[in-house]
């Protein structure tokens, strides 16, 4: 059954440190994300100058793209054959940046005007080893850019680029990496809560009985004297004869108490100089039609299911005015309550209402 809006917020009541323990392993996941790459960059420049009589001017470019344009074209694409030289890779290799690394770690991109930018991730690396590397990477750089040039038709740079101190950069935590994993792990953990409220659909109050199952709710014990005639007055309640009752306990708590319960609503009666009898599923069985004697027409019989709903009690159920399925409230369950109901409306015609017990009681 599905739990209602109701179970639902007592079900967080109970099992509220289900999110608050997602809550923080989301923000150790978000903590991790947002510190996993490397919080510090170091950023430098190279200041390529465009020789005067060429500006970078290249025949095979159309005559509409302009000198800078074309420059920045061409040393971008120095910039990749640089980055493929072999200086340039052994000295990243000896930071353990690889070529497959390389991309996420070392970013390079030529920008008008012939100004290279350099962005090193210093991951593993301290402040001063990552501006080391910048400032080696950059000079590496620079010569194999002026190399590359240098062997054109046509070259375009000057031989002396101007290689800036490189400056290391904080990154600042980035909310998104550490306030996703914790909206995701808070979501994770109320819909744990629900999964878990609707897996165990456990009935907690009588409202529940009457509202959602809409059963007759006979009463409730708590564990007063002043509950057993309350309860024996709703079974003989409108009936003129004697009054036979089953009860049929359902879940570990009602199994525990229903030898007590039955024995309460046979004394309370009594003790009001009303007869009542108890006895067993299995002797109702065996004798199912025991005759009323003639001066105990308000006579209650309370017949009990010991044994849960076996075969005994259904036989004896068959005979009965009224079967009272017994839960202990937080302990008995939905599925349990209406699979016992739709069972015993197959085998007798009586009246099938139900008992709560509380916390109390239990």
């Amino acid at each position: 059954m599905t739990p209602s809006i109701t179970d639902y917020l007592r079900g967080l009541r109970r099992f509220w440190w289900i999110p608050v323990l997602s809550l923080l392993i989301g923000g150790a996941l978000g903590i991790f994300a947002a510190t996993a790459k490397p919080s510090i960059t170091t950023n430098n420049l190279v200041l390529f100058t465009f020789t005067a009589t060429d500006k970078g001017v290249d025949p095979a470019y159309p005559s509409g793209s302009t000198q800078t344009d074309v420059g920045t074209q061409r040393l971008s694409a120095y910039l990749r054959v640089a980055m493929a030289s072999q200086p340039v890779r052994d000295l990243l290799a000896e930071h353990g940046i690889t070529a497959s690394s390389g991309g996420d770690r070392v970013v390079t991109n030529a920008t008008p005007g012939g100004v290279v930018e350099i962005q090193l991730a210093n991951e593993g690396l301290s402040q001063e080893e990552g501006i080391a590397l910048t400032k080696s990477f950059a000079d590496e750089l620079a010569a194999a850019v002026i190399k590359t040039d240098s062997s054109q038709a046509t070259p375009i740079l000057a031989p002396n680029p101007v290689v800036t101190t490189p400056q290391a950069v904080t990154g600042s935590l980035s909310m998104l990496k550490l306030g996703l994993p914790i909206a995701l792990m808070l979501i994770v953990g109320v819909v744990a809560v629900y999964v878990i409220v609707w897996a165990q659909g456990r009935i907690w109050t009588g409202r529940d009985i009457e509202d959602r199952l809409e059963a007759r709710l006979i009463g409730e014990a708590d564990g007063k004297a002043s509950d057993g005639l309350a309860l024996a007055l709703a079974l003989v309640k409108d009936r003129e004869a004697s009054t036979r009752a089953l009860l049929v306990p359902i879940g570990a708590t009602a199994e525990g108490k229903i030898g007590a319960l039955s024995q309460l609503i046979a004394d309370s009666w009594s003790a009001r100089k009303h007869p009542a009898n108890t006895s067993t599923a299995a002797e109702t069985a065996t004798s199912p039609s025991t005759p009323t004697p003639p001066d105990a027409a308000d006579l209650l019989d309370v017949v009990v299911a010991d044994k849960g709903l076996d075969a005994d009690a259904l036989q004896a159920a068959a005979s009965v005015d009224v079967v009272a399925l017994v839960i202990g409230y937080g302990d008995g369950r939905y599925r349990d309550l209406t699979a016992a109901g739709r069972t015993l409306s197959r085998v007798t015609d009586a009246e099938i209402a139900v008992i709560g017990l509380t916390k109390r009681n239990r």
